[in-house]
């Protein structure tokens, strides 16, 4: 892990980051441990299958590389090379990841026994943790948080706020633990800034929510905060869920009766408008009460929509304006990224 150190990331007001201060920032904040047992949970499934000489699920891994290429348009073997290459992940490397991962997925629900059957020392994980940060999204879910608490920072400050903080108790410990190698007083006062940054962000986020930007951010889509009342049933497949139309629509069945005769369940899900995928939305807009619409791709299978209700937005409405507001803010932080954050190859 060490070799990511000090590769730049980007720069904010003439100041670059690394991914050493993402890895730091990752550590401080708490995201790092899922990542770190991820990586021992792989760790582990690796060295069963050479403990107790089992054969190797060569389906599950060539499976499991197969959906990486496929989820990033990667078609050949040059384009994933090229693609690893450009993130400085060797194959080898890559391919090592992918067989921990088909593993963890394969042995799921064995992984706590595993851990404790093999453990990996911390120098293991900083070996491993390379190919997790660059190929499973998580290194970029890092930098993206470090960039949104940078930019935020920055914004403040222009605007003459002050921001103190003290560093966790145990903080330096804890990353010390995990890279042993670092300086002590550089890498305090590293997390101390991350610390500072981390404060900024919520700072902004607080300032953010005024009135007035949470009533611009209904203006701005107020079809998309239309609240629908829905019961909603899901299938595999299409067929199935067309089958069920028919049921419904020329049969008479009822959509309990429906769902019964397909072992399927009845959901009632609240959606806002906005919330779901662009072609749904005007057949969901323009439904009458206990209208059935459907089949549509939802949550990775099919999906039939019994239309309750609709009801209108009334930025008064308590879930309503959290949720405007979330957004809303979510929408001030983007702004601030785009103008102040300058993005390298990392």
């Amino acid at each position: 892990m060490q070799q990511l150190f000090d590769r730049s990331l980007f720069s904010v007001g003439g100041v670059t980051y690394t991914w050493k201060d993402v890895i730091l920032f990752a550590m401080l904040s708490g995201r790092w441990r899922p990542l770190e047992r991820a990586i021992r949970e792989g760790l582990a499934c690796v060295r069963r299958v050479e403990a107790d000489d089992i054969e190797e699920p060569e389906e599950a891994v060539d499976a499991y590389a197969a959906e990486f290429r496929y989820a990033r348009d990667l078609i050949t073997a040059e384009e994933t090379e090229a693609w690893l290459e450009e993130r400085g992940v060797e194959t080898s490397e890559w391919m090592d990841w992918v067989r921990r991962e088909a593993l963890r997925t394969l042995w799921a629900a064995e992984l706590p026994a595993l851990v404790l059957r093999f453990p990996a020392d911390a120098a293991e994980v900083a070996e491993a943790a390379t190919a997790d940060l660059l190929c499973s999204g998580k290194g970029e879910a890092f930098a993206n948080g470090l960039a949104e608490r940078v930019a935020a920072t920055a914004a403040l400050l222009e605007a003459g706020e002050e921001l103190e903080v003290e560093l966790p108790d145990g903080a330096l410990e804890r990353v010390l633990d995990h890279l042993p190698e670092l300086d002590p007083e550089e890498t305090e006062a590293t997390l101390l800034h991350l610390a500072v940054l981390d404060q900024g962000l919520a700072r902004f986020r607080e300032l953010a929510a005024t009135p007035e930007l949470i009533h611009r951010e209904l203006e701005l889509g107020r079809l998309e905060w239309i609240r629908l009342d829905c019961r909603v049933i899901q299938f595999p497949t299409e067929a199935l869920a067309r089958e069920a139309v028919l049921c419904v629509r020329e049969d008479g069945m009822g959509v309990d009766e429906v769902a019964e005769s397909a072992h399927a369940q009845v959901h009632e899900m609240r959606f806002y408008l906005g919330e779901l995928d662009p072609d749904l939305q005007p057949r969901l807009l323009a439904a009458l009460p206990q209208e059935l619409i459907g089949p549509a791709p939802f949550e990775e299978q099919y999906a039939l929509f019994l239309v309750l209700d609709k009801v209108l937005p009334d930025e008064r409405a308590p879930a309503l304006r959290r949720e405007i507001e979330r957004r809303a803010v979510d929408r001030a932080v983007a702004e601030q990224v785009s103008r102040r954050v300058q993005w390298q190859a990392g």
